[in-house]
């Protein structure tokens, strides 16, 4: 939809039709939804970006000590959006706040929408790190810093 609604609007403003004036904003609101929507899956499909150089240049008896702190820092500032996303979309509903682009939306609609996605990404990074912890037990062939 997000390509198809660029393209009309490419091709409205080309053939001097003027632009689609709400496709621009619509589009930021798409893709903050979808990258908020699907970091949590791509996290657990081990898509997420990673460092190969940085792992595969530490010592192996390091990597999983590595993984525990870098699991556990993740697991904390996942949790530090909830809590900032919780605050901030309270406070902008208290305050009435309202967005005034193309057209009008109160100002905690998209805020609201990082607290229960990074509620996901952060089940993700304590999966990711209790079985960064049980790697003792079973030793995994990747590198990835998430095992």
């Amino acid at each position: 939809m997000i390509a198809f609604g660029v393209a009309a609007d490419v091709i409205s403003r080309t053939m001097n039709l003027g632009g689609i004036s709400w496709m621009f904003e619509t589009v930021e609101y798409a893709l903050l939804f979808m990258t908020l929507v699907a970091a949590a899956y791509v996290l657990r499909e081990n898509r997420h970006v990673t460092i190969d150089v940085g792992i595969t240049i530490i010592p192996e008896s390091w990597r999983r000590p590595v993984a525990i702190v870098a699991n556990t820092v993740a697991t904390l500032i996942c949790a530090t959006f909830i809590y900032c996303g919780v605050l901030a979309a309270y406070d902008s509903y208290q305050a009435g706040a309202n967005i005034y682009k193309s057209f009008t939306i109160k100002e905690w609609v998209p805020i609201a929408l990082v607290p229960p996605t990074f509620v996901l990404v952060t089940i993700e990074c304590l999966r990711r790190l209790k079985r960064s912890l049980d790697r003792g037990e079973r030793k995994k062939e990747t590198l990835d810093i998430g095992y």
